[in-house]
């Protein structure tokens, strides 16, 4: 009788027990009545959404979709609002209602342009 080892699968099971006891956790703590809230006071629509602005099932179900999709890429997954994050083994959902990226030149940027004119003053 030949002899199999199954601790790589095992340990898949684990982790993926793991995983899916931080979605459910996740799940439970986020605020979605809030969010459907917001989004319904900002006239925030879905296409896939039924009624325009998403239910607070259809946020559940998408959120779901989102931690999942994070999951599978390891890093992030973001859309309809939704940011899916893992950061140092855990598993996190966000909802953001705005946001800003400065298109100003970065601190390195900036230090090159001083040094280049100022080469040119000489």
């Amino acid at each position: 009788m030949a002899v199999v080892d199954i601790s790589a699968e095992v340990k898949e099971l684990r982790q993926a027990a793991a995983w899916q006891l931080q979605i459910d956790d996740v799940m439970d703590q986020f605020n979605f009545d809030l969010v459907q809230k917001c989004m319904q006071a900002a006239n925030w629509t879905w296409k896939s959404a039924e009624n325009g602005v998403p239910s607070v099932y259809e946020l559940r179900k998408e959120a779901r979709h989102i931690l999942r999709k994070t999951l599978e890429n390891g890093t992030g997954f973001a859309t309809g609002g939704f940011f899916g994050t893992v950061k140092e083994g855990t598993l996190m959902l966000e909802f953001c209602l705005d946001w800003a990226e400065s298109e100003a030149p970065t601190v390195h940027d900036f230090a090159t342009r001083m040094m280049e004119a100022a080469s040119h003053d000489h």
